[in-house]
């Protein structure tokens, strides 16, 4: 995904450094990068705080319901 919005920008990019394109194409052009970024990122998001929240609560021993209020009964 990360590869396509890359590949995406640097096409674009040099489409409008050419400036063979009208102002109307180039408006769409931007609408649709940010549009692709938008649709990329929200995934991407919704995926890794999950699991970078899991990398860091595991190893603090956190990693089940009642892990927490167990530890604090110990205490």
């Amino acid at each position: 995904m990360t590869l396509f919005v890359a590949l995406t920008v640097r096409v674009l990019a040099n489409q409008a450094r050419r400036n063979t394109s009208s102002q109307y194409t180039i408006t769409l052009h931007q609408k649709f990068l940010y549009a692709l970024i938008a649709q990329t990122s929200l995934p991407v998001i919704v995926v890794f705080c999950p699991l970078l929240s899991l990398f860091y609560l595991i190893p603090m021993g956190f990693h089940n319901q009642s892990g927490f209020w167990d530890k604090e009964k110990k205490n």
